[in-house]
């Protein structure tokens, strides 16, 4: 035997059915909402991203106290100021590598600038020897174009 509701008994049946969906789906979203908040914090906020973020702080260190030293030795006409700009300096970890090409003088300057800038641990100098103005040793190359195609190459992981 079926027995059937009255009217007010079906409205108030069906209020509370709504009432039930209505409530469920504030939890899904505000679930959502905030599983949406922690997975962008999450990434915000991860090692992986907070350590390329210093190491990018660590190269711009490193590369301006060899802009600074530069500056320095052509304002007392040492002559090594025109090799300090054929230098770049990439971090990762903490591990400073010098890109380009440069004298050895020029280079072991370079090695102890950059060996001096606090957060350095260690400096792999992967300069090119620059011996004279041959067009071997790299003179006709632009100034600032680090050679990065033998860096590359010798770096870990490289070709």
């Amino acid at each position: 035997m079926t027995r059937s509701m009255s009217a007010p008994a079906r409205a108030k049946e069906s209020s509370q059915t709504k009432a039930s969906a209505i409530a469920i789906s504030v939890v899904w979203l505000a679930a959502i909402g905030v599983l949406g908040v922690g997975m962008t914090s999450a990434c915000a906020s991860s090692p992986h991203r907070a350590a390329v973020t210093a190491d990018r702080e660590l190269a711009r260190r490193a590369n301006e106290a060899l802009a600074q030293a530069a500056e320095a030795a052509a304002a007392s006409a040492t002559g090594a100021a025109g090799e300090a700009n054929r230098i770049e300096v990439t971090c990762y970890r903490g591990v400073a590598s010098l890109l380009g090409e440069s004298s050895q003088p020029a280079a072991q300057v370079a090695e102890r600038i950059v060996r001096d800038v606090p957060g350095v641990v260690r400096v792999n100098n992967l300069l090119i020897s620059n011996q004279g103005p041959s067009a071997t040793s790299g003179s006709a190359r632009s100034e600032k174009a680090p050679i990065t195609a033998r860096a590359t190459d010798a770096a870990p992981g490289g070709r």
